[in-house]
């Protein structure tokens, strides 16, 4: 699959709200265990939840042509210009693209190695599932492929209530994407209420930070002192 122009409606850094200070950990225990049962928390997943980016992981295999793609698939190096510097959003659904057409459970397979390098930011996990135990609903909201974020879930043995990520349908990623402002209209296209608490790393998280009752941006996992 060839880079090409993926996003309807580029997005940029610049038409997102300024990036707030970061929360410390004490900040963000006391406000998830200050949510009330049968209220949601919508968290980001890449370098929020956890400490990497797992639709990284689909370009690099595609790029590399590990099965099921063949060789050179995708253009990791241009990829990783729009995610830094270009139409993050475009680059984004190029990401979930790569999954048309293939296998499922052939793309479990082959990104189960890298994934399984993929580490939790243990505190937060642990905080997250203690409101899951007492009721509290959590959702993670991500911009990387839906079938990714579930399998990573499932491999890290870290169970939500409800994935919002970038689907398929016809070749096409379903819209709105969740993607910057894009992740509160994929919320609310959901039919789900407004988020008593949402988590993040970076300015794409801003909107559904500024959605919820409370908003709190977390430095970046991969970046926290072990």
């Amino acid at each position: 699959m060839s880079p090409d122009a993926t996003s309807p409606s580029p997005a940029h850094t610049a038409d997102l709200p300024p990036l707030a200070d970061a929360a410390d950990r004490a900040q963000v225990e006391a406000a998830i265990a200050a949510v009330a049962p049968g209220e949601w928390i919508a968290t980001d997943a890449d370098e929020t939840l956890w400490n990497a980016d797992v639709g990284d992981e689909v370009v690099q295999l595609a790029d590399r042509g590990v099965a099921p793609w063949a060789p050179h698939s995708a253009d990791f190096a241009w990829y990783s210009r729009e995610m830094t510097e270009g139409d993050y959003a475009g680059a984004c659904r190029y990401a979930a693209r790569l999954l048309v057409d293939r296998d499922a459970d052939a793309v479990r397979s082959a990104l189960a190695a890298p994934i399984g390098q993929v580490t939790l930011r243990p505190w937060l996990a642990a905080s997250l599932q203690t409101a899951r135990q007492r009721g509290v609903l959590v959702a993670i909201v991500s911009a990387s492929p839906t079938l990714v974020v579930e399998f990573s879930c499932q491999l890290l043995q870290f169970p939500v209530d409800r994935v919002i990520g970038l689907a398929l349908h016809d070749g096409a990623v379903i819209e709105p994407a969740s993607i910057g402002f894009g992740k509160v209209a994929a919320w609310q296209q959901a039919g789900l209420p407004q988020p008593a608490l949402a988590l993040g790393d970076s300015r794409w998280d801003g909107p559904l930070l500024a959605s919820a009752q409370q908003g709190l941006r977390l430095i970046k996992a991969s970046h926290e002192p072990a």
